[in-house]
């Protein structure tokens, strides 16, 4: 039996609908308008004080089965929906629809996406395009879309922002630029969602107007009212959006951060009674950005690092991201290097020739189109012998076939090897390097004895990958316990990216890049400095920045000792080699990195 009541059946042929035979042949017959349900628990709903008869279901309003055999299933649609979070109470998806029925002609139906889940936000990576959740939902999305030829997407409703207040509550502009970027990512990879309407929400009064930071650290009202605002605004920014209010709706006792069965229900009309509102918020005409001013380089061997000023542009014809090219001074043809998404000012462009002239130029991209460049001319970079790669306090060059230790802190800090699947080859490309493997029958990791520094640190290592399986660690930490002194610098399970983290984040930064190749060398770095912006965390792939994180808070508690290839304990092996190992009691510029790079890169 589907979860909901009544039996599921296949795909008709032909790609026909994937109905419960309780549907009405009617609506099958002649389609659904479908809606996404995205976000965190106030989506999912977690009053669980259910009424018979104001919460009973339509025949009409049904939904994209994700549990169990009716995953991708047309199902009758009846709180509690079937969000990927399970044990859920009453949500306003279902009030929102009984209203939406109305206007409906009456061959047709309604096709709910249930994809929320508690306790997320963009800060910890799960609604940014490339995150589970986000993937998940445009996948669930496409699918219920292909379920009949005269489906019409209709709409997101969206519920999100409780998450991410203790880590943006001071950053509001970096909440709004990732809520923004969330749904143009879903109306680019949604089919018909072009021009969706997004109706979003707030919190409620007892939450969202109250000090808990006895509960969690930066839920303050001043944190809680800014990333509200960015909320509000997002229909200044964005068009085809349109915010609920929450102002009123009751919670259930003891739990203020949820809105209550019957604040739901209310809820769930005023995101209907904003419908119209969104589709009337129509996009106006927008001019392309002006150039980037203050261009200055700084440069190295083998780099240059170019930073600027972005065009004044907010609102709706805001800054999408950057299209930087550079070329040989003298010569005609530029290197692009592509359209790079991120906000950020600055970019190191590695792999350069050392005593050469560059010419380098850069164009904001908006809502318009692409802005005007500015240019930079003869960037020099240094001689080959400049390089600089200072000291580590860890160093593991794996030269002499052992663990031994060749940085700052001598040999009291050599490696011992953990299990017996730790040995050393004969690189083709990189001469001898550690050998490591996942063989539940001979695993091998490397241990050190001493904590990696708390507020200031850089991991740098060469690692060539045999196989994608499971969690892989480069250079992570075991704080026996104190969940609150993990670092980590792995590869985790099931999205073969780089990543990196501490604390209860281990994929702050991540490469968006995509997976490094197998069998073949890549070196990655990453680095965290507390004394500035907050806690700023930055990753390396290859000797160029691909990903930075602001406002990371340092470790509130050490590690007793830190891992080689695993996390832990023994968990999250790693499966392949490493060389090059690096650890340093500081944060490394971009200079640095991009010249430990270039002078242990192999031909």
């Amino acid at each position: 039996m589907a979860p909901n009541g009544g039996d599921t059946r296949g795909p008709g042929p032909g790609g026909g609908t994937t109905t419960d035979p309780a549907v009405p042949e009617t609506s099958a017959e002649t389609g659904f308008d479908v809606f996404l349900l995205a976000g965190q628990s106030n989506m999912v709903g977690w009053d669980k004080n259910f009424d018979p008869v104001l919460d009973a279901p339509d025949p009409r309003i049904l939904q994209l089965g994700f549990w169990n055999d009716h995953r991708n299933f047309v199902i009758p649609a009846i709180d509690p929906l079937d969000h990927p979070q399970r044990d859920n109470g009453v949500g306003l998806a279902m009030q929102f629809s009984r209203a939406y029925l109305n206007d409906l002609p009456k061959g047709r139906g309604i096709l709910l996406v249930p994809s929320a889940f508690g306790g997320t936000g963009f800060y910890q990576q799960r609604w940014n395009p490339g995150n589970d959740l986000f993937e998940q939902a445009v996948e669930r999305a496409n699918a219920a879309m292909a379920t009949h030829p005269n489906n019409r997407f209709a709409g997101i409703l969206w519920h999100q922002g409780e998450d991410d207040v203790r880590f943006w509550g001071s950053q509001p502009a970096r909440y709004a630029a990732a809520l923004d970027a969330a749904i143009y990512g879903f109306r680019a990879r949604i089919a018909g969602a072009a021009s969706a309407p997004m109706i979003l929400g707030k919190f409620t009064d007892s939450w969202g107007l109250v000090d808990t930071t006895f509960n969690a650290a930066g839920e303050t009202t001043a944190a809680k009212a800014n990333i509200m605002q960015a909320i509000d605004e997002t229909t200044q920014r964005v068009p085809f959006t349109a915010v609920a209010s929450s102002t009123g709706l009751p919670s259930p006792p003891g739990d203020p951060i949820h809105f209550s069965a019957a604040g739901q229900r209310e809820h769930g009309l005023r995101y209907f009674a904003q419908l119209p509102h969104a589709l009337a918020n129509a996009p106006t005409a927008l001019a392309p950005p002006s150039a980037p001013t203050a261009l200055s380089a700084t440069s190295g061997a083998s780099w240059i690092e170019l930073r600027w000023t972005a065009p004044a542009l907010s609102g709706r014809n805001a800054i999408t991201g950057y299209r930087i090219a550079y070329r040989l001074s003298g010569e005609a043809a530029w290197t692009d290097t592509g359209f790079a998404t991120s906000l950020a000012t600055s970019i190191m462009l590695s792999g350069l020739k050392p005593d050469a002239s560059y010419s380098v130029r850069i164009a904001a991209v908006g809502q318009a189109g692409l802005g005007t460049a500015a240019q930079l001319d003869a960037i020099a970079t240094l001689p080959a012998q400049t390089v600089r790669v200072p000291p580590a306090a860890f160093e593991y060059t794996f030269e002499a076939g052992d663990l031994a230790n060749t940085g700052s802190l001598g040999t009291a800090m050599n490696g011992t090897a953990a299990g017996k699947g730790v040995g050393f080859v004969d690189d083709a490309v990189r001469g001898k390097v550690m050998r490591l493997s996942q063989d539940t029958g001979a695993p091998g990791w490397v241990t050190v004895p001493r904590a990696i520094n708390a507020t200031a640190y850089t991991k740098s290592v060469w690692v060539k990958l045999g196989t994608y399986t499971g969690a892989q660690n480069l250079v992570s930490s075991d704080n026996q316990g104190r969940t609150a002194g993990q670092h980590t610098f792995f590869l985790p399970q099931g999205k073969p990216v780089s990543a990196g983290g501490h604390g209860q984040g281990f994929e702050l930064v991540a490469d968006p890049s995509g997976p490094p190749e197998l069998d073949t060398w890549h070196h990655f770095a990453v680095t965290y400095d507390a004394a500035v912006s907050g806690g700023v965390l930055k990753l390396y792939r290859n000797g160029v920045k691909v990903s930075e994180r602001a406002g990371v808070p340092a470790l509130r508690d050490q590690a007793s000792f830190f891992t080689i290839g695993a996390f832990m304990g023994g968990n999250g092996l790693n499966d392949g080699f490493l060389d090059n190992v690096r650890i340093y009691d500081s944060a490394l510029d971009a200079g640095t990195i991009g010249d430990v790079h270039a002078k242990e890169r192999r031909p």
